[in-house]
């Protein structure tokens, strides 16, 4: 065959596959909405596949996960069954695409590859307030382990952050990087000058070099683009979490004012937090508000405000706990009586100490 014939043949047989599999997806949803996995002992639908059919668990959720989605996608599902989109493409949209904007996305993935459908549908992701959950799992899920190969006389570094971090440290390399650099090392692998990168950023932290070797937003420039739809209605594209750029442009010494009907941003609305807070009032869900007094007022994500003063540790502990689980833990009136008499009156009921054993 030539060329262009296998290209002809390449393109139509992934086209009968993609209409294959639209096919599959729907007798899953099928077999699922029937639970027709409880004939094999099963209790979910996951688990028939990833046995019957010898899928992997991931692959057998996202394949269930997407059958389900696609019931309720008329426009997205036509186009999948009739080829003109891929599996790749598809189980992306499902996660954003709505009866506003599914059209959009299918003329969008249409046109485009299947890493450029998912990179817009993760920034539509991002753009809404439910990002926050993703951007908590990344941060509670930063790590960094060590790992000796006596044999080999090398040391494994592996370590995961937030992408927003992860581009400061890639920052921080280029900058040692470059401080480090000449024609001696032009031959090195750009590995090897990475890794000759981060002994450098050790070797100026040990060496007492730590006000340089921390850094300032002055000393680096991280770009994120969003959407000013996802700044203000939580609706729109965003490189990261949306909360999580919103702590960052506090951050930063300078930020991209966005201007509308009120003007730019107001001084008297600024507070400067730690980061623990910080992070505590985007991610965490802790909110800043005033008070009938303009004052500045925290509540927890209960809506409980925090006392001014903060929480001291002797507030946590309950003065009467002792005396009332004697109390409790007494079954005679009289005994009871005794208790109460010998405790501290002012810290018990006024009633109780004065009552007699019969009333008791």
């Amino acid at each position: 065959m030539a060329i262009d014939e296998l290209d002809r043949a390449i393109v139509e047989l992934s086209a009968r596959i993609n209409a294959a599999t639209y096919e599959l997806l729907v007798l899953i949803r099928q077999f699922d909405e029937r639970a027709g996995w409880l004939k094999w002992g099963l209790t979910n639908c996951v688990d028939w596949l990833h046995w019957r059919c010898d899928l992997s668990l991931s692959a057998a959720r996202e394949k269930v996960r997407v059958a389900h989605a696609l019931k309720t996608l008329p426009a997205i599902s036509t186009a999948f069954a009739n080829g003109a989109l891929s599996y790749s493409k598809v189980r992306a949209l499902p996660r954003v695409v709505g009866s506003d904007n599914e059209e959009d996305l299918l003329t969008f993935a249409r046109k485009t590859t299947a890493a450029r459908v998912e990179e817009r549908c993760r920034e539509l992701r991002c753009g809404t307030d439910a990002s926050v959950d993703e951007a908590n799992r990344a941060h509670a899920g930063r790590s960094l382990t060590l790992r000796r190969d006596p044999q080999r006389g090398t040391m494994i570094i592996t370590v995961e952050l937030p992408i927003e971090t992860g581009e400061l440290i890639d920052k921080a390399l280029d900058r040692a990087r470059d401080a480090s650099s000449s024609p001696e090392f032009a031959e090195e692998s750009w590995a090897a000058r990475q890794a000759d990168a981060l002994v450098t950023m050790a070797r100026a932290y040990l060496n007492g070099q730590r006000e340089a070797s921390a850094g300032t937003s002055e000393n680096y420039q991280v770009t994120v683009h969003v959407a000013r739809s996802a700044l203000i209605e939580s609706r729109g594209r965003s490189g990261l979490p949306i909360e999580s750029v919103k702590r960052l442009a506090c951050d930063g010494d300078t930020v991209v004012i966005v201007e509308d009907e009120d003007g730019e941003t107001s001084l008297e609305n600024l507070m400067l937090l730690c980061s623990h807070h910080h992070r505590l009032v985007h991610e965490g869900g802790f909110r800043i508000d005033k008070d009938y007094r303009d004052r500045w007022v925290f509540k927890r994500p209960d809506g409980i405000a925090v006392p001014s003063c903060g929480y001291r540790p002797e507030d946590t502990h309950d003065d009467d706990v002792d005396t009332i689980s004697t109390l409790i833990n007494n079954p005679s009136a009289e005994g009871l009586l005794t208790t109460v008499k010998n405790s501290q009156p002012e810290r018990l009921p006024a009633t109780l100490a004065d009552r007699s054993p019969a009333q008791i």
